[in-house]
């Protein structure tokens, strides 16, 4: 399903082992971690990815005919224009989207057979103050193009949109997305995700230990690439990870 959402670069690129075993593992336990949730849950549920990108898991589960009874709901912030996000593609491209990430991926997935024939009804049913919704009712796939920092706005459009339930059980993926987000707008979101959903789950995958030497090389990293980790700092260490998620369940 990868092949699908490939991008042509000028010349291949060579990553050391510990960079691939690292993507690796992270793939397998966001994969386990969604199946988990899927196989627990006999009723209806619904997968929310945040900053989804070019992200095919949608059509991975859908492949595996996973998805009975399930909404999956792919959500493209726009909120960061990474200028070197097409040289980055695989560690960059897929969290830091541009605004037309949505219309790139839309005729991606139209104009290959495979991935169409998963959601031959997809279609764009409205468009708010320039953030584009597309739906396929028959695979229960919906794409959101929406800054996430502007949770009413998002609640709004998942309201006026058919399927969505925010009683259903709820997982929210994130990937590498909300340490881009400030400690602020982050928060927000978190604080939006606790309140609006009773029944609710979240797998998250990011960057701690900003401290050792592999962590100062890491931040310089991203921050030379102009995308800076904006709350690595706030919350550095694992159990500091957990007391933030914590705090929030508790608000």
């Amino acid at each position: 399903m990868e092949e699908a959402f490939k991008i042509n670069q000028k010349s291949p690129k060579i990553r050391n082992d510990s960079a691939v075993q690292g993507y690796y593992i992270r793939a397998k336990m966001i994969d386990y971690t969604i199946k988990g949730f899927l196989n627990q849950i006999s009723t209806k549920k619904q997968i929310v990815n945040l900053g989804a990108g070019f992200d095919s898991t949608f059509f991975r589960l859908k492949d595996q005919s996973l998805l009975d009874n399930a909404l999956f709901i792919e959500i493209n912030k726009n909120f960061v224009t990474h200028e070197h996000a097409l040289e980055h593609f695989d560690a960059a491209l897929e969290h830091i989207d541009f605004p037309d990430v949505i219309n790139r991926k839309i005729s991606l997935i139209k104009n290959n057979q495979i991935l169409s024939n998963m959601c031959q009804d997809l279609v764009q049913v409205k468009e708010i103050n320039g953030n584009k919704v597309y739906q396929s009712l028959n695979s229960n796939l919906l794409i959101i193009g929406i800054d996430l920092r502007n949770t009413e706005l998002l609640e709004a459009i998942l309201k006026s949109v058919s399927l969505y339930d925010e009683n259903a059980p709820t997982i929210f993926l994130s990937e590498v997305v909300m340490t881009y987000m400030s400690v602020k707008s982050c928060n927000g979101l978190l604080k939006w995700i606790s309140e609006t959903f009773s029944n609710c789950f979240l797998a998250v995958y990011e960057q701690i230990n900003p401290f050792d030497p592999f962590g100062q090389v890491m931040c310089s990293h991203f921050a030379k690439l102009g995308s800076p980790l904006k709350c690595i700092l706030k919350y550095p260490f694992e159990y500091e990870q957990k007391n933030r998620y914590e705090q929030m369940i508790q608000i």
